[in-house]
């Protein structure tokens, strides 16, 4: 059959259907820069070093601000964790990335609820949109999560240490039960599973 080019005047259900493609795919990128803003934020708490600018890491052509989060998310958490087709770039949800990443900074230990997670996080000035977030030291002591675990996740060479990732780029696993509907590469789910004790 003959189609109208894509995206143009299409209407009906298939324009429609763009529309919220569309839509899915904007908040996914209000998710990964999220995930990078209270990633940042987790550094600063902890006094670990946020790359500056990250020059060496960039093309100097690269002005688009999407990107930018994009590659910093890979700097923190490799490209088989945020990569176009990895299951945390197609499905990123803020809050299950971190409870995700609480679960492995405490070998399984601490499964958060989301309303904690949130309270961990604000903004320093809330009335300014551009205002930096950062961690409530208050909230984390709240948990039994410490900051020593939190450290201990990202330092060193990316690895694994008794069945969980450590390092930095750190890898972060799909959750055991996914909430994510876009599909993606399944690739790296092998040795998965099992372990445990």
């Amino acid at each position: 059959g003959g189609g109208a080019r894509r995206g143009e005047g299409v209407s009906g259900p298939v324009g429609e259907w763009l529309k919220a493609e569309g839509e899915a795919r904007m908040k996914m990128a209000d998710h990964r820069r999220l995930i990078y803003r209270w990633t940042n934020a987790i550094y600063r708490l902890l006094g670990m070093k946020i790359p500056r600018g990250m020059g060496s890491l960039f093309d100097k052509g690269e002005k688009n601000k999407r990107e930018k989060f994009d590659r910093f998310l890979s700097y923190y958490y490799g490209t088989e964790t945020f990569e176009p087709g990895t299951y945390w770039y197609n499905n990123a949800d803020t809050i299950q990335f971190f409870i995700e990443l609480v679960r492995i900074a405490t070998c399984n230990r601490t499964l958060l609820e989301p309303i904690t997670i949130q309270k961990l996080f604000r903004k320093k000035d809330p009335t300014r949109q551009a205002s930096t977030w950062i961690m409530v030291q208050e909230e984390l002591d709240k948990t039994n999560v410490t900051a020593a675990e939190l450290r201990a996740l990202f330092e060193g060479p990316p690895r694994m240490e008794g069945g969980y990732p450590r390092g930095r780029p750190l890898f972060v696993p799909i959750p055991k039960n996914p909430k994510g509907h876009h599909k993606y590469n399944k690739s790296g789910e092998e040795g998965g599973g099992g372990g445990g004790g």
